[in-house]
């Protein structure tokens, strides 16, 4: 099936699970996002989203404003921009956003941060899980978290992030409080030591429950 969706109104989207719904851009060299979610009570769930492509802006595979994207796979996602992207395969920003239960794997990012996941302004991510995922030395983190967002219940592991943590986020404004709770990192590959850089760990910063890095 070969879908762009932009659900901005209520219409919620429901698949007949993963790898059975699969919406994927029908030209995959061509700079395009797969799903845009807008609403705060819409659903989009047990689906596939596979192959988002983009040269500039967040989210290639998804990108949620407000509403709930949840059980599906984000897949094989890319982005190739010089400048701060940030959430590859999916990027949530608002107080309405939420991500529940999604796997997000494989996707790809030569620039900005976040290959996998970005949060903005207070979104949330729970219960996900973030592998496999990939950068060049020009991106980081394979989950991003900025401005208050909150990454709760997820377990972030083998992705390949090159020279930084596998979790990271934006101090530079020492008033925001990004959360981490109960999540586990393990098995990522990196040139940092941690499951956040020295840069993440300090002032605006909340870690709560198990965060960890396992070798």
């Amino acid at each position: 099936i070969f879908v762009i969706a932009d659900l901005l109104v209520r219409p919620d989207m429901r698949g007949e699970g993963i790898g059975k719904t699969i919406l994927k851009s029908a030209d995959s060299k061509k700079s395009m996002r797969i799903l845009s979610l807008g609403h705060k009570d819409a659903v989009v769930e047990k689906l596939t989203i596979d192959g988002g492509y983009l040269t500039g802006g967040n989210g290639a595979g998804a990108y949620v404003t407000a509403g709930t994207l949840q059980n599906c796979e984000i897949m094989n996602c890319s982005e190739n921009h010089w400048g701060g992207v940030s959430g590859c395969g999916v990027y949530a920003t608002g107080r309405d956003a939420l991500v529940l239960g999604c796997d997000i794997h494989d996707n790809y990012a030569s620039m900005g941060q976040g290959m996998g996941l970005g949060l903005a302004n207070y979104a949330v991510a729970r219960n996900c899980l973030i592998r496999d995922n990939r950068c060049t030395s020009d991106a980081r983190h394979a989950a991003y978290i900025n401005q208050y967002g909150t990454l709760e219940n997820c377990t972030v592991t083998r992705n390949d992030c090159w020279n930084d943590a596998a979790v990271g986020t934006d101090t530079g404004n020492n008033n925001y409080m990004q959360v981490v709770a109960n999540c586990v990192v393990w098995g990522n590959t990196g040139n940092t030591p941690l499951a956040a850089s020295s840069s993440v760990i300090g002032e605006g910063w909340t870690i709560k429950g198990d965060i960890r890095r396992v070798t």
